[in-house]
């Protein structure tokens, strides 16, 4: 099994950062795991050329090219954003928008987007913290992901968020935060079937729960 663990935190250490490194860490027990920090790399906005709907992929030469085939080939999909304005990251946004390609290669062009079978189906999962307590802190984040992995054809299968996190380092002040990551990293490499892995401490919908 391929994880594909993507970062899109802007600070190296910071919250989401360090969740997604303790689930990729306990992950390794069970799949092949690649964490990819989007701070690190070069990938610009969408410039909404239309290019994509004429060739299937993006004319954008950057190291968005370098991660298509990695989005493709992974079995799970953990994809970690901060919450800034109530929506994803500056970083995190360029990064769903370039799925464009994949959009037009399959709904435009009519190609398909997967080469190879996946035995136990695709995966994604969302991690995210936000500094307010708000309801729909996280709704926002929610609804982009869970469009661009229908689009890619990745099962929306659980999330790890937490509210009133905000000051780098602060989910390690959390009482269970990263024993939950650590079960959540187990759990979304587990072939066993059960329901997603969204943890019970952290429902979204009920602010009171984190």
């Amino acid at each position: 099994m391929k994880v594909l663990a993507i970062s899109t935190s802007p600070r190296k250490g910071g919250n989401t950062d360090l969740l997604i490194d303790a689930i990729a860490a306990a992950a390794e027990a069970g799949a092949d795991v690649e964490k990819v920090s989007l701070r690190e790399l070069n990938i610009s906005p969408c410039v909404e050329c239309n290019a994509c709907q004429r060739l299937g992929t993006c004319r954008i030469k950057d190291d968005m090219q370098g991660l298509y085939p990695k989005i493709t080939d992974a079995d799970r999909i953990v994809f970690a954003t901060p919450i800034y304005f109530l929506g994803p990251c500056a970083q995190a946004k360029a990064f769903i928008d370039r799925h464009q390609a994949f959009w037009s290669k399959k709904f435009v062009l009519k190609q398909p987007l997967l080469e190879r079978e996946f035995r136990h189906g695709r995966k994604g999962y969302l991690v995210s913290t936000g500094g307010t307590r708000g309801r729909r802190v996280f709704e926002c984040a929610q609804r982009s992901l869970r469009n661009v992995f229908s689009v890619i054809e990745v099962k929306y299968d659980g999330e790890l968020v937490y509210r009133q996190i905000d000051e780098k380092g602060a989910i390690l002040q959390h009482p269970t935060a990263m024993q939950d990551a650590a079960e959540f990293g187990r759990r979304i490499v587990s072939v066993q079937p059960g329901p997603p892995a969204s943890l019970p401490g952290n429902d979204p919908d009920n602010p009171d729960a984190s």
